[in-house]
This record gives C-alpha cells, sequence and structure tokens, in this order.
C-alpha cells in the first residue's frame, strides 16, 4: 500500500443576509464571519462541488472514473485505515 498525497477542495453555498451600509462592507462582513467565528455551519444539501487532486498523476487515477459516495460503514473504514 502507498501513500499518497491528495488535496480535497470542497465548495459550499450559502446563502446570508448582512445588514450593512454598502456592497463592500456586506462581503467584508461575511468574509469575516466565515473565517473568525463559528457562526456559520455547512450542510451536506449546501456542498456545490468537490474537487480531489493528487500529486501522482501517474498512478491508477482517471477522471473519467464513476464517483461515488461512501456509505457510513465504508467512512469508519476509510477513517481507521488513514488514522
Amino acid at each position: 500500500m502507498k501513500i499518497y498525497d491528495i488535496t480535497l477542495t470542497a465548495v459550499f453555498k450559502k446563502p446570508l443576509k448582512v445588514k450593512a451600509d454598502s456592497i463592500s462592507e456586506a462581503t467584508k462582513k461575511a468574509k469575516q464571519i466565515l473565517t473568525d467565528t463559528d457562526l456559520i455551519h455547512f450542510c451536506d444539501d449546501e456542498l456545490h462541488a468537490v474537487v480531489c487532486e493528487t500529486e501522482n498523476e501517474d498512478d491508477e487515477f482517471s477522471d473519467d472514473e464513476d464517483e461515488e459516495f461512501l456509505d457510513e460503514d465504508e467512512e469508519d473504514s476509510l477513517y481507521d485505515e488513514l488514522y
């Protein structure tokens, strides 16, 4: 078994209502809320996209393979393998 360097990028979409005097101020407040607080929580249905990138492109990875989400037992097993 090999160890691969993988980067996951998840994109979530969450509409917010932010009180501000301008769009610029609202944007700054939203970014601050996201980065400096724990006020925003994301749900699975807000997940918009996931990108998986690997450093080892030459090893058995194909972008056109069908992607499937893991069921709970597979997630537990994968967690145990990783940690």
